[in-house]
């Protein structure tokens, strides 16, 4: 599977189910470094369009340094903080494109999203490391 969709601002997208990601995510909860939030769960199988490209954010838990992104944008939607104590900030989420599947017509942007039963990537069965319980384990509130 081709991981760098190279997305732009307006794309329409349809983010993976959960067996789909939970097979991308190593034990951690995270693809690349970056880590999947419990919160991005209600957002699977859904479309969306691109907001923006994520190619840098500042890293605000060691010290003040940019951190460049590779693949990544931000669609049009936000946390909500559930799952990290009822954070109110409203944060851009990071998605990997990885976790995405474009959407080329507009027929399909308009379409509501079908839900996968099984873990398959690219015609494999996915060989993830990562469960549900991973991921709530790896958020810290």
């Amino acid at each position: 599977m081709n991981e760098n969709l190279n997305l732009r601002a307006g794309q329409w997208v349809e983010i993976r189910s959960k067996g789909e990601i939970l097979g991308t995510l190593d034990n951690q909860s995270e693809f690349d470094g970056l880590p999947f939030m419990p919160e991005m769960f209600a957002f699977c199988g859904m479309h969306f369009r691109v907001y923006k490209r994520a190619d840098k954010t500042c890293d605000t838990v060691f010290a003040i340094r940019g951190r460049r992104m590779a693949s990544a944008v931000h669609l049009e939607t936000r946390c909500n903080g559930q799952a990290h104590g009822g954070c109110q900030a409203n944060c851009l989420i990071f998605w990997k494109d990885i976790l995405l599947k474009r959407l080329d017509n507009a027929s399909e942007s308009r379409a509501p999203a079908t839900f996968k039963s099984e873990v398959m990537l690219n015609g494999t069965k996915s060989t993830g490391e990562c469960t549900e319980s991973d991921v709530l384990a790896a958020t810290c509130n």
